[in-house]
């Protein structure tokens, strides 16, 4: 009887099936940590790229009832680069933007007289750290970088609607004014913690806009007439489990997500049209 068949595998065999099996599972394991740390990191940026769409939206909205006039007399638009009123680590926070609207808080309307739109509010735009900073397990320093704060991920993009003086409503003798930058500082407070609700005023309301914000700024292009805007939002548990942060360099992490954009507010001083149009509610 022929019993070649049935004979078992020598050693050198086995520990051959062994080291195969070993490598397999080996490739296995290391292609499903792969894949489980790739899907961990795109849901973590997720959080940080819906922050930078709520900013965007809210400003692009709001920029469409604004207008583009710089001249001494008639602006409607201002930037205030790197202000010291915002500085509340090492760096100022961001910049702050501000211009007229001539839409109706209470209708949505774009309001004109005379062919003109008719200024209802000053709106504000401005990121910064709130107090209380140990709400969000943060005890860095900070980190300065061309003049801006960008080590604390926890700063909050604010948007105010602001009615400076005599309100002002469609049924108004005079249009809002731009704000000066004097004026504007008592309106840059900060939030405790994640409450806004001792930020506003009687002659403002505020909402918190955009969280886990590094950095909003923003630039006048006269060339083309044209509102340049760079805002950063960081996924702060990615930033956080792949080096501590609190005095690190954010701008250019992997964590952080970058929006640039440019806005062109389409209204002028001089348009001629009358009609009240409907720009959707606040």
């Amino acid at each position: 009887m022929n019993r070649k068949g049935l004979r078992g595998l020598t050693i050198v065999e086995m520990m051959l099936v062994m080291t195969i099996t070993a490598l397999v599972f080996a490739v296995t394991q290391a292609l499903l940590a792969r894949t489980i740390d790739m899907w961990w990191k795109v849901n973590a940026n997720a959080d940080a790229q819906q922050q930078i769409y709520k900013a965007q939206n809210f400003l692009e909205r709001d920029l469409a009832g604004a207008a583009y006039e710089t001249e001494a007399g008639r602006e409607t638009i201002r930037i205030e680069k790197t202000p010291a009123e915002l500085i509340n680590l090492i760096g100022s926070d961001g910049d702050v933007l501000w211009f007229l609207s001539a839409v109706d808080p209470v209708s949505g309307n774009f309001v004109r007289k005379d062919g003109k739109p008719f200024w209802q509010r000053n709106i504000l735009y401005y990121a910064v750290t709130p107090t209380s900073l140990e709400t969000f397990d943060f005890s860095g320093a900070g980190m300065s970088v061309g003049g801006y704060e960008s080590a604390c991920p926890f700063k909050v993009l604010i948007r105010k609607e602001i009615d400076f003086g005599d309100p002002t409503d469609p049924d108004s003798t005079d249009p809002e004014p731009l704000l000066s930058y004097s004026d504007l500082t008592g309106f840059l407070n900060r939030p405790v913690g994640y409450s806004t609700a001792a930020m506003g005023t009687v002659s403002s309301s505020v909402r918190p806009i955009s969280g886990n914000i590094l950095t909003f700024r923003a630039d006048l292009v006269p060339s083309t007439r044209g509102v340049n805007i760079d805002l950063r939002a960081t996924a702060v548990n990615r930033a956080k489990r792949e080096k501590p942060i609190g005095d690190r360099d954010l701008s250019g992490d992997a964590a952080t997500q970058q929006l640039i954009l440019t806005l062109f507010p389409p209204n002028r001083q001089g348009s001629e049209s009358t009609e009240s149009e409907d720009l959707g509610g606040p």
